[in-house]
């Protein structure tokens, strides 16, 4: 999806204002994968899909705004900042963490904005957050432009 068109539809669905966290939020339902919206500078979690709630049993009061470290273990530090794929255990709500393969998006130049979406570790490679390309350089061109 080039710029112009994301333009377009950003302009059509917000009006000419600048989406805030809630828009995000509703635009990350459409990615069937389980996926989380986390503002890196801050290390908090932003937003997060309803796919993600069911994995982890947690509810949406449980991490929004909390620190990454609520969901994620240490070895998620690392990654935010080069993104790409990497193995993590993920905290589940009254249950054990479990292991799960992950693709980091950093979403802007100034490595603000991640988006981090899950699979169970016997997801293939190609499962991984593929569900909603269109959807995830649409977010990305949001925060460039």
């Amino acid at each position: 999806m080039s710029i112009a068109p994301s333009r377009q539809l950003f302009d059509s669905i917000f009006r000419g204002k600048a989406p805030g966290l809630s828009e995000f939020g509703a635009l990350l339902q459409f990615i069937e994968s389980p996926a989380v919206l986390v503002y890196i500078q801050k290390g908090i979690i932003t937003s997060i899909n309803s796919s993600l709630l069911k994995l982890t049993a947690f509810s949406q009061n449980d991490v929004l705004g909390k620190p990454i470290s609520v969901l994620f273990d240490t070895s998620l530090d690392r990654a935010l900042t080069s993104g790409g794929d990497c193995v993590l255990m993920i905290n589940r709500s009254k249950r054990t963490p479990i292991s799960i393969r992950s693709r980091i998006t950093i979403l802007d130049s100034n490595n603000s904005w991640a988006l981090i979406t899950v699979a169970p570790s016997s997801v293939t490679e190609n499962e991984i957050s593929d569900s909603a390309p269109a959807l995830l350089n649409f977010l990305m061109n949001l925060l460039i432009t």
